[in-house]
């Protein structure tokens, strides 16, 4: 958007407004009250679900006012599944300061709710329509409105784990993790998926494994000389074949291809490749998600996996 003086122009479309909600308490002093109100296409919940979000969203790292979820349908009859959350920051002093701080938590609300349930149904879904209210004081609310987006007609399964716990001891590297799987589950570029997967892989073994210190001893005298910690490697590698039952054939050819593409780049992308990363990427996304489901504490009997269509890929389509 661009401003002069009175005049602003828009270089977006705005998406449609899903109402101001009506339910903003008043803040108190030094504070502002705001929300984020988001829908995911192709998705809607039972009753008991929606009690089991409202129970997750505690976990998410930010204290809630409030979380509602409802039912939607799209102007072609298409199902959604409309989510409100409600939140105190302080005031930063500044309308554009105070815009940026809103959008900026209601972005890590948004991205660690929808990971968890990308996880849970098994493949990438979207956020759209975001849109931000900001209550400043008692008779005052602002609207933010994001640019449009189109979304996916795809109508979307989705079973939420009984023994799904989020809770503030949720690690940082748990939503991280969730953060790069659903990237990895929604792309059809299978190097950027599998980049992806290896990641989410990676971050769930650093909040898995126990590190061990490893000590140099001298020959000589018998002393400890120098003390090395393992790095992402070992700690990956520990993850497959202790944690997810991969053989270590398995684990050493997916963290050589992950090294070669990712971390050094040195070997050549040719079509040999690219078909090799494409049967790569449905191991890295099976163990990225056996691995979070570990990381959560989900029964094995219970841990979600990719959908059948994360393994009907196209090697080559929209490969650039």
């Amino acid at each position: 958007m661009a401003e002069n003086g009175e005049t602003r122009e828009f270089l977006f479309k705005p998406v449609p407004s899903l109402g101001i909600p009506n339910n903003i308490p008043v803040p108190s002093k030094g504070y502002l009250n705001a929300t984020a109100r988001f829908v995911i296409p192709g998705l809607q919940v039972g009753k008991s679900t929606k009690e089991k979000l409202k129970l997750l969203s505690q976990g998410l790292g930010v204290e809630l006012i409030f979380f509602e979820i409802h039912d939607v349908k799209s102007e072609q009859d298409k199902p959604g599944l409309m989510t409100t959350f409600c939140f105190s920051v302080s005031d930063a002093g500044g309308s554009s300061k105070n815009h940026a701080q809103v959008v900026g938590v209601s972005h890590l609300l948004i991205e660690r709710m929808v990971g968890i349930l990308s996880f849970c149904a098994g493949t990438k879904l979207q956020a759209i329509q975001r849109q931000y209210c900001i209550r400043p004081d008692e008779r005052t609310v602002s609207q933010i409105l994001g640019p449009g987006s189109r979304s996916g007609e795809q109508k979307n399964k989705f079973v939420i784990p009984s023994s799904l716990m989020i809770s503030k001891a949720t690690s940082d590297e748990v939503f991280s993790a969730l953060f790069w799987l659903r990237r990895g589950m929604g792309e059809v570029d299978p190097l950027v998926s599998f980049s992806a997967l290896m990641l989410s892989l990676q971050i769930s073994a650093r909040a898995i494994i126990e590190v061990q210190t490893n000590e140099e001893i001298c020959p000589k005298c018998g002393e400890v000389v120098a003390q090395t910690k393992e790095g992402d490697t070992a700690l990956v590698k520990r993850l497959l074949t202790e944690k997810l039952g991969a053989d270590p054939k398995t684990a050493k050819k997916l963290w050589e291809y992950r090294n070669a593409v990712i971390a050094h780049g040195g070997k050549q992308v040719t079509a040999e490749i690219v078909v090799a990363l494409t049967e790569a990427k449905f191991e890295a996304g099976t163990f990225a998600y056996k691995a979070l489901g570990l990381a959560l504490n989900i029964e094995p009997s219970e841990c979600p996996a990719p959908t059948h269509s994360f393994f009907v890929t196209d090697a080559f389509m929209n490969l650039d």
